[in-house]
């Protein structure tokens, strides 16, 4: 199981972490298939945040479908969160992000709640 700044993440919870925190091989949201633009902390929000949680993931070795359980990584918006995980239970805010005031802004405006 996945931890983020001791927290640990499993279905149905998601942390909210900056993209240049992320390991440089985190690339593409898993729901939308978009990738993540990595510009250094930027005054855009919905280009520095991302969602991490912890489960299954599909992949394909051999032109056969496997899964494993892995970290996934989603799009900051509600959008790609409900269309992956309708049940989500709880979003928290990685400590140990240097969150701007217009990413706190974004997080309420966006409805995620901000709990630092």
């Amino acid at each position: 199981m996945a931890t983020v700044a001791g927290v640990y993440l499993q279905e149905g919870r998601y942390c909210i972490r900056l993209i240049d925190d992320c390991h440089k091989a985190v690339q593409r949201c898993q729901e939308c298939r978009q990738p993540f633009r990595r510009m250094g902390i930027t005054e855009t929000p919905e280009r520095d945040l991302l969602l991490q949680t912890y489960g299954p993931r599909s992949y394909y070795r051999n032109q056969n479908e496997r899964i494993k359980m892995g970290n996934i990584y989603l799009c900051c918006n509600m959008k790609c969160l409900s269309s992956y995980d309708a049940n989500f239970r709880e979003v928290i805010i990685d400590p140990n992000a240097q969150l701007l005031p217009t990413h706190r802004e974004y997080l309420q405006y966006n409805n995620f709640a901000y709990n630092g």
